[in-house]
């Protein structure tokens, strides 16, 4: 007589929606919580080396990040990820075996990758942990500016431009000597503030390998790999007591870098129609409300005084913007020191 037919206990999960992934981290990227789960300690290895320095700042309901690592074979070339976005999903595609997908609007975000790809801890944070976390933290909460900031004598500046304008390496040099350092590459406006702060990560430097032409001793620091396959230099601030650190600042300039072959530096008001218009190219996912509110934020940050900078050398450049910063008390020298300007072109 045949065997009876009992149906398993389990049906088959071709999804892998019922996956086991026992371990968790709770970081705090810019003081907000993300919950990290996954099946891989690389992940967390590497979720703790960009974000374990992080303190909370914000009580909000932690953001879910869910990360599944396959043994998939063998190693691949990394690629730069392609973004897509309808409504409030995102969609990350790396390769048939790299990929993320958002629900911007629950705040929930999966990826699933291969080993290969998590062992690469630069490659896998930068794309499939901060780039997925960061997509529901700026639905809800943040307003992104590629832009570094540091602070001197209690007065902010957030240095922007296009790459290559020496946002980072300018930065350097300030805190190098004495300045606050709050974020190298990316600064986070806060849309509940009404103030004109911006949140960074002062706990690392990224500085591109030519930096050690500029700064001879960063040549004690090694060459780290980013995800974009460029050579980068990566100095963790925690681990030098010379420098000074807050994880946020308010900003009282706005410095549109442009590097010049020769010559002193330069100040120049820079027009606050085309810095918005600068702020505004971030402006690329998100429904209407979430658009408006972040471009509510550019304009409160216009509240600064919006400047063009030009520069040649960094020591040059920093003992102008000391100069900058020290003539805030004396309203009457800034008028006579921005006219000057003015009047020079």
């Amino acid at each position: 007589m045949p065997e009876s037919f009992e149906p398993s206990r389990f049906p088959p999960d071709p999804l892998l929606y019922r996956f086991e992934m026992p371990l968790k981290g709770l970081y705090y990227p810019f003081g907000f919580p993300v919950e990290i789960t996954t099946n891989s300690a690389d992940v967390l290895k590497a979720a703790e080396r960009h974000w374990g320095a992080f303190q909370q700042m914000f009580p909000e309901r932690p953001v879910e990040v869910r990360i599944g690592v396959l043994e998939t074979g063998a190693e691949i070339e990394l690629v730069e990820p392609v973004l897509r976005s309808q409504g409030h999903l995102l969609i990350k595609v790396g390769t048939t075996d790299d990929f993320a997908v958002c629900d911007m609007k629950q705040g929930f975000a999966f990826a699933w990758v291969s080993a290969a790809t998590a062992r690469n801890h630069a490659y896998i944070h930068t794309h499939y942990i901060e780039g997925t976390a960061f997509w529901v933290l700026h639905t809800a909460y943040l307003t992104p500016i590629h832009a570094a900031c540091v602070a001197f004598n209690g007065q902010g500046l957030l240095f922007c431009g296009e790459s290559e304008a020496g946002k980072s390496s300018l930065a350097y040099a300030c805190a190098r000597k004495g300045w606050t350092f709050v974020t190298d590459d990316l600064s986070e406006l806060v849309r509940g503030w009404e103030t004109t702060s911006v949140l960074g990560n002062p706990y690392r430097f990224r500085l591109r390998e030519s930096a050690v032409g500029l700064f001879p001793e960063l040549r004690e620091h090694p060459i780290t790999l980013r995800a974009n396959g460029d050579r980068a230099i990566e100095l963790f601030t925690a681990r030098d007591s010379t420098f000074v650190t807050a994880p946020c600042s308010r900003v009282d300039y706005v410095l549109f870098l442009r590097r010049q072959s020769s010559g002193p530096p330069r100040l120049a008001p820079f027009p606050k129609e085309k810095a918005m218009r600068w702020f505004e190219q971030v402006l690329c996912f998100g429904d209407q409300n979430v658009r408006e509110a972040q471009a509510a934020s550019f304009r409160r940050l216009l509240a600064a005084e919006i400047l063009e900078f030009r520069y040649s050398d960094l020591d040059s450049a920093v003992d102008e913007l000391k100069v900058l910063v020290g003539a805030v008390e004396h309203p009457a020298r800034v008028q006579g020191f921005s006219m000057g300007y003015r009047e020079n072109g």
